[in-house]
């Protein structure tokens, strides 16, 4: 299935509230995948190999990448 933005943009939304409390997760967004393609991006800080797996299930079937950035600050 291709996915436009404005679905994933839906999914990021629908599971931000989750996403934001799982340990290591710093952020989300959309963005181009390693593929090209558009994803939810989800930066982290650290993030467990069990948090992944977890995701992983939640997010089963919609494009998804982590990224480590560690942690956002505003100046």
């Amino acid at each position: 299935m291709e996915w436009d933005i404005s679905a994933l943009s839906a999914e990021k939304e629908k599971h931000e509230p989750w996403l934001g409390r799982q340990q290591g997760v710093t952020a989300t967004g959309i963005g181009l995948g390693r593929d090209g393609r558009p994803c939810i991006k989800i930066y982290t800080s650290q993030v467990s190999q069990e948090t992944e797996r977890k995701i992983r299930a939640v997010l089963a079937g919609v494009p998804w990448e982590v990224e480590e950035t560690g942690e956002f600050r505003a100046f």
